[in-house]
């Protein structure tokens, strides 16, 4: 995994147990349907923008660091 290379096994555990706890797997699921539901919206919107820009560019940049394929 790419985030594993960047850890030490002790610290790769605690990510592991925290991102594979039930809370936040619904927290992920249900952020990213509600993402993807509402920021071609908000994208449309000019008073919501920015704000909609901002949380693209997040998650971008979040997909480069996470998963380091050049797709993103």
């Amino acid at each position: 995994l790419p985030l594993a290379s960047r850890l030490t096994p002790s610290q790769a555990d605690a990510v592991y147990a925290v991102l594979g706890s039930e809370p936040v797997i619904f927290i992920y699921i249900w952020g990213g349907l509600i993402f993807d539901l509402l920021i071609g919206t908000m994208l449309c919107i000019r008073r919501t923008q920015v704000f909609a820009l901002t949380l693209v560019a997040v998650f971008h940049f979040s997909n480069t660091w996470i998963f380091n394929i050049g797709a993103f």
